[in-house]
C-alpha cells in the first residue's frame, strides 16, 4: 500500500469517527499529487554543531490539478531503543512522530508540472533564545524524523499529501541549552562499539556465457555498463575512491578506519575487469556465443581502475567473496566437486594473483547473509571453518547463549561472525533509482529483515535514504540496547533487543555485495564511521581478528556441543535457486570436466586445459547467483546456460572426421584403412575411434589418437576383411573421456580379398600340380612316353645334328676329353 493510499484510509476513518462531512469522490485524492524531494539535511548533531536541524529540498506537482496552501513541518519520534526500529520506525504510523514542529509555508499555489524549493528548520533543544516548538531532544540517541506536507488539492479539502522520513543521529547535545532537569548532554564512551567494516566491490556477472579462455576469440560482455561504473564518477570508481580517501594518510580517523575496514572483492569482477583491459566485445545476444557483437569502450577505464585497486589493496585488508555471488545452498545441492572448487576454493587464489596481495582465507561470506543445512554441509566439505551471517539467521542454543560477542558456533566445526541485518538493509537502500542507476544495479531489499519493515524506495529521495543509513550506523555505536538516564547518565533499558543479545558491543557492518551506493553515499558512510571513532563511540576491530575468533569458536568443543541454530529469518521470504537451474548447471560442469580431461597442454604456450575450460566452468557458477528476487536472475541464468550448452556443442563439433569423398579400395585382406581427422580447437585432444561393419570385418581402433591443435592427422587403422565385395563401415569419433565429437561418417570400402574360398582354391590347385608333376616323373622313370607328348612331331637326323652342333664346336680344356659330355652350341 502506498503512503497516499494509507493516508486516504486514515482520513476516511477520521471522517467516520468525527462526523465531519466527507469530501466528494472528486475531492478525495486517490493518488499523490505532489512529491517531496530532499536535497540536504543536517547529517548529525554534536556538541559543537548549531542548535538546529535544517532540511532543504523541493516539492513537485506531478498530478493533474492545482494544489494550494502547501505547508511543511518537521516531526520526530522517540529515540530508537532496538535495532529493528531503525527500519520499522520509517514505516510506522504518523502518530508515532508525536513531537511536532511548526508548519511553514512552501507555496501558495503549485500547478501541475511545477516545482518549488523549500528550506525549513527547527531547534534541537530549547535555549534561552529559542522561540516556538523545538525537537525537544534531551539526550544522545538516534531519532526518527518526518517531514509532513499538507496542502489542498483542487476540488478537495486540506489533507496530508506526502511525507518523507529518515534518522537523525545525535552524538551530543549542542552547547548553550537550558539546564532542564534530566537532560544528558554527552554520550558515555566507556564501552565503545568494536567496529569492523566490509567494503564490497562486486557487480552482476558481465562476461558472456560460452566463451572459453586463452583462445583467439575476443572476450565478450553481456553489456557495457561496467565501463561506466569503472569510469570516474561511476559506482565502482566512487566506492574505491571514497575508500582510498578515507583510509589514506596518518590522520587518526583514517588510521582507525583503515584498521577496521576490509575490501571484500568478488573474484568474478576482477576476472572481468582484467579481461576488459584488452580489446573486448559486447554481445548483442548473450544467448548466442557466436552472434554479432559491437566493440567495447572501457579498456582504458578498466586499466586505470585496476591499477588504483592494486595500489589501495597493497595497504589494506582484502578478502574474497564467493565467485559470482553464488548461492551456497544451491552450490551444496549441486553436489559437483569441480563446481564447488570454482566457487569457494579458487576465489582467494584469483584475488591474490591479480592484485598481488595475501587475502584473508578460511572464511565464506554468503551473498544472502544466510546459511542453511545445504550451505553448511558445503562449507564443511570445502574445509571452510568461518562465515559471516545475519544476526536474525541464527537461533539461540538450547542451553546457554553465553556472553554476546558477535561470534557464535553453528555446528559442524563452523563459527559465524554476525552482523546487524537492519543496518545492512539501510545500506542496501542507498543509491540511485533505476532511471538514474547503473544498469542492473539498484537499491533494494536484502532478504534478511521482515518484509513488514520494507517500503517502496521510490517514495524516499536518495538523500533521505542516505541519511537513514548514517543514522542506522550511529544507532549501533550509541547502543540501542541502553538509554541515557539521569543522574548517572546510563541505565539498562527494559526493552529487549534480539540483535544485541547476539552482537553485544561488536558491530560488523556488511553492505550488500552488489551495492548500489553512489560516490556521495560511500563518502557519507565512511565519514559517519570516522566521526564515531573521533567521538570515542567506537573503536576498530580488524576483520582478521573477527575471522580468527569465528574459527576458534567453531573448533571449541564446548560451544560446538551447544550450537546456535541456522534458520530462515522470521518474516522473510526464502530465495531459492530452482532445481532445474541447479541440475542444468551441474550437468554443464560435468561436460566441461569431461572435455578438459581429453585436452592436452599446448607446448611452449601458457594455454592449458585448465585455462581453456575455467571460463566455461564459471558460467555454471554464475548461473547459481543469489538474489532477493528470482525472476530476473533466473532468466539471466537460463540465457547463460543456453549459451554454455551451445558453446560445448560447437567445440565438440569442431573435432571431426574429414569426409573421404569416395570409396576406399583395399589391395588385400590385411590392407590398412586410411582416414583423416581434423581438430579446430586451440589445444591438442585425445580421441578414440568407434566403428561398426558387417561380420567378417575387423578393424583395430583401440589406440588413443592425439589430434594436433588446429590441424589434421591421417590415421592408419589395421583392417582385416574375409571376403571381396563392397562394404559400408560406420565410424564415430569420441574423446578419450567418451564424449561424441563431430558427426559419424560412413565409408564405402571395396575389398579385393577372397577370404576362405581363395584359400581352398589355392590349396586345390597346388595339390593338382603336385599330382600331375608326379605322374609325369613316374612315367619317365618307367620309360613310358607321356600321352601328353603324343602329338609332338618326330625328330629327324638333321635336327639332331643341329642340336648337337654346340658340342662339336666347343673347345676342350686340358682336363677334359674332346668327346666327353658334348653340349649343344648356342646359335
Amino acid at each position: 500500500m502506498t503512503r497516499s493510499a494509507r493516508l486516504l484510509c486514515v482520513l476516511t476513518l477520521l471522517v467516520a469517527l468525527t462526523g465531519v462531512p466527507a469530501l466528494s469522490g472528486a475531492g478525495l485524492p486517490d493518488a499523490q499529487f505532489v512529491r517531496i524531494t530532499v536535497d540536504e539535511i543536517t547529517s548529525r548533531v554534536t556538541e559543537s554543531s548549531p542548535n538546529e536541524v535544517v532540511v532543504r529540498g523541493s516539492v513537485t506537482n506531478f498530478g493533474d490539478r492545482d494544489v494550494s496552501d502547501l505547508d511543511l513541518r518537521i516531526q520526530r519520534a522517540p529515540a530508537v531503543s532496538t535495532s529493528a526500529q531503525v527500519r520499522s520506525d520509517l514505516v510506522a504510523d504518523n502518530n508515532a512522530y508525536d513531537t511536532l514542529g511548526r508548519f511553514e509555508p512552501v507555496s501558495k499555489v503549485l500547478k501541475p508540472g511545477e516545482k518549488t524549493t523549500f528550506s525549513v528548520s527547527i531547534p534541537v533543544r530549547p535555549t534561552t533564545t529559542t522561540r516556538g516548538p523545538t525537537l525537544g531532544i534531551d539526550r544522545p540517541g538516534v531519532y526518527p524524523i518526518l517531514l509532513n506536507l499538507n496542502g489542498k488539492p483542487a476540488y478537495g479539502g486540506v489533507a496530508r499529501l506526502d511525507d518523507s522520513r529518515t534518522l537523525l543521529p545525535v552524538y551530543a547535545l549542542p552547547d548553550g541549552g537550558t539546564d532542564t532537569p534530566g537532560t544528558v548532554e554527552r554520550p558515555v564512551t566507556t564501552a565503545p562499539s568494536q567496529v569492523t567494516l566490509l567494503w564490497p566491490l562486486a557487480d552482476n556477472p558481465k562476461l558472456a556465457g560460452g566463451i572459453p579462455g586463452g583462445g583467439d576469440s575476443a572476450v565478450r560482455l553481456v553489456d557495457d555498463a561496467l565501463a561506466g561504473s569503472l569510469a570516474p564518477g561511476g559506482r565502482l570508481d566512487g566506492l574505491l575512491t571514497a575508500y582510498e580517501e578515507a583510509t589514506r594518510g596518518p590522520d587518526p580517523r583514517h588510521t582507525a578506519l583503515r584498521a577496521a575496514a576490509c575490501l571484500a572483492i568478488d573474484p568474478d569482477l576482477l576476472v572481468t575487469v582484467q579481461a576488459m583491459t584488452g580489446a573486448y566485445r559486447v554481445s548483442r545476444n548473450p544467448a548466442d556465443p557466436r552472434g554479432p557483437t559491437t566493440a567495447g569502450t572501457g579498456s582504458d577505464r578498466a586499466s586505470a581502475w585496476l591499477d588504483k585497486l592494486r595500489r589501495v589493496a597493497a595497504d589494506t585488508c582484502v578478502v574474497a567473496l564467493p565467485f559470482g555471488q553464488i548461492d551456497l545452498e544451491a552450490l551444496g545441492r549441486s553436489a559437483e566437486p569441480s563446481l564447488q572448487r570454482a566457487a569457494l576454493d579458487t576465489p582467494s587464489d584469483v584475488i591474490d594473483s591479480i592484485l598481488g596481495v595475501q587475502s584473508v582465507r578460511g572464511v565464506a561470506i554468503p551473498t544472502s547473509g544466510l546459511l542453511l543445512s545445504d550451505g553448511a554441509r558445503q562449507l564443511r566439505a570445502s574445509d571452510v571453518s568461518a562465515t559471516v551471517l545475519a544476526a536474525t539467521a541464527v537461533g539461540a542454543p538450547a542451553r546457554s547463549r553465553g556472553t554476546p560477542s558477535g561470534i557464535v558456533a553453528v555446528g559442524q566445526g563452523i563459527g559465524a561472525a554476525v552482523f546487524d541485518p537492519n543496518v545492512s538493509a539501510a545500506l542496501a537502500a542507498m543509491g540511485g533509482l533505476p532511471d538514474g542507476a547503473e544498469h542492473g544495479v539498484a537499491p533494494g531489499p536484502t532478504g534478511t529483515v521482515p518484509t513488514a519493515s520494507t517500503f517502496a524506495l521510490d517514495e524516499e529521495s536518495a538523500t533521505m535514504r542516505r541519511q537513514a543509513a548514517v543514522g542506522a550506523l550511529s544507532a549501533t555505536a550509541l547502543d540501542p540496547t541502553q538509554r541515557y538516564a539521569p543522574p548517572n547518565g546510563w541505565a539498562a533499558t527494559t526493552t529487549p533487543d534480539p540483535i544485541a543479545q547476539v552482537t553485544g558491543r561488536s558491530a560488523l557492518i556488511m553492505p550488500p555485495q552488489v551495492w548500489a551506493a553512489g560516490p556521495a553515499d560511500a563518502r557519507a558512510v565512511l565519514d559517519a564511521l570516522s566521526a564515531q571513532f573521533e567521538a570515542g563511540l567506537a573503536g576498530p576491530r580488524t576483520f582478521r581478528d573477527v575471522v580468527a575468533s569465528a574459527q576458534s569458536a567453531g573448533r571449541d568443543p564446548a560451544r560446538s556441543a551447544d550450537p546456535w541454530q541456522l534458520r530462515q529469518p522470521a518474516g522473510t521470504a526464502a530465495s531459492r535457486v530452482p532445481d532445474s537451474i541447479v541440475g542444468a548447471a551441474a550437468a554443464h560442469v560435468r561436460q566441461v570436466d569431461q572435455l578438459g580431461a581429453a585436452l592436452l597442454p599446448l607446448p611452449k604456450t601458457p594455454l592449458t586445459p585448465l585455462v581453456y575450460t575455467s571460463p566455461l566452468r564459471e558460467d555454471a557458477v554464475r548461473a547459481l547467483r543469489w538474489a532477493p528476487s528470482r525472476p530476473a536472475v533466473d532468466g539471466d541464468a537460463s540465457l547463460r546456460l543456453t549459451a554454455a550448452r551451445a558453446s560445448i556443442a560447437a567445440q565438440l563439433s569442431s573435432v571431426r572426421f574429414v569426409s573421404p569423398g569416395g570409396a576406399y579400395t583395399l589391395a588385400s585382406d590385411k590392407s590398412p584403412l586410411l582416414i583423416v581427422a581434423r581438430n579446430d580447437l586451440p589445444l591438442p585432444i585425445r580421441t578414440v575411434i568407434h566403428w561398426s561393419a558387417p561380420e567378417g570385418v575387423t578393424i583395430d581402433a583401440s589406440e588413443v589418437q592425439e589430434l594436433p591443435a588446429r590441424g589434421t592427422r591421417q590415421i592408419e587403422l589395421p583392417t582385416t576383411v574375409d571376403y571381396s565385395r563392397q562394404i559400408s563401415v560406420q565410424m564415430t569419433l569420441r574423446t578419450s573421456s567418451d564424449m561424441p565429437l563431430g558427426s559419424p561418417i560412413s565409408i564405402s570400402v571395396h575389398s579385393n580379398a577372397y577370404g576362405k574360398s581363395l584359400f581352398w582354391i589355392t590349396c586345390g590347385v597346388g595339390i593338382l600340380l603336385v599330382l600331375l608333376a608326379g605322374r609325369r616323373l613316374w612315367r619317365r622313370f618307367r620309360g613310358r612316353p607321356d600321352p601328353a607328348d603324343a602329338d609332338r612331331p618326330t625328330v629327324d637326323e638333321h635336327e639332331k645334328l643341329i642340336a648337337n652342333s654346340y658340342a662339336a664346336h666347343r673347345p676342350t680344356s686340358s682336363n677334359q676329353h674332346p668327346h666327353e659330355h658334348p653340349e649343344p652350341k648356342d646359335t
